[in-house]
Formats: C-alpha cells, structure tokens, sequence
C-alpha cells in the first residue's frame, strides 16, 4: 500500500467536506484514527491536520482526534 496514496485520497476527502460531517460521529472518528489511520497519521501535512482541527467538529469527536 502506499502511503503517498492514502494521504492523497484522505486530503481529497477532506477537501470535500465529507470528512467534516463524517468524523462528528465518535465511532465514526475512533474508527478511521485510531484504528484504520493510525499507521499513516504520521505521514498527514501539517495543513490537513490544522484543516481538521479548525473544522466545526463536536468536542468528543475533536478528543478523538
């Protein structure tokens, strides 16, 4: 698999608002993070990350997070 094109499809999603309304779910956002994400979130730019923690997202969803 390559990482390059995880983080590529993971900034599409983002860009399209989908991720926004997706990770206000708390299962839904422990999920993708903590488990189906965890060995690519190091590869995550600064500016997705700081586009994530600026998006109107619900407080136990942002601990998640």
């Amino acid at each position: 698999l390559d990482v390059r094109q995880v983080v590529q499809n993971i900034n599409q999603v983002r860009a399209g608002g989908l991720v926004v309304g997706s990770l206000n779910d708390v299962d839904f956002a422990r999920l993708w993070f903590q488990v189906k994400l965890n060995p690519y979130l190091s590869s995550l730019s600064r500016d997705t990350l700081y586009c994530l923690s600026q998006s109107n997202l619900a407080c136990q969803s942002f601990q998640q997070l």
